[in-house]
């Protein structure tokens, strides 16, 4: 619980990431793949959450990341045409950066917790 106040920032970048994209020629796609790991990382703030949760999602945000790096890099900062590459870079990135934050919460997980989310706390006898 220790790592609370990081889990909510990082969950509350990536909600505003997801609202930056409402505007995208594509939506929802772009919005749910930045709040599914915003609630993971909601739910890593509020509770133990087995690690193998977000270890999962990262590897599969940097799968989604390696397949969508475009083939040329033109950069990420120069102006979106049809010929440039430059829009497939910035959502390759956005993958990256949705990867690298679940891999935190993964590194970051409560080493048994999964243990804590099955079972009630035992009660201590007096």
């Amino acid at each position: 619980m220790r790592n609370r106040y990081l889990f909510g920032t990082l969950s509350l970048l990536l909600v505003v990431f997801a609202a930056l994209q409402l505007n995208d020629p594509d939506p929802l796609l772009w919005v749910t793949l930045y709040l599914l790991p915003a609630a993971t990382l909601a739910w890593a703030a509020a509770r133990p959450l087995p690690r193998w949760v977000p270890g999962l999602l990262a590897l599969a945000y940097l799968g989604l990341s390696a397949w969508w790096w475009p083939n040329r890099f033109d950069g990420v900062t120069g102006p979106m045409n049809p010929n440039t590459t430059v829009e497939d870079a910035r959502e390759a990135l956005g993958l990256l950066i949705c990867a690298a934050c679940l891999s935190l919460a993964a590194w970051l997980a409560h080493p048994r917790a999964a243990r804590y989310l099955a079972a009630p706390k035992p009660q201590v006898q007096p």
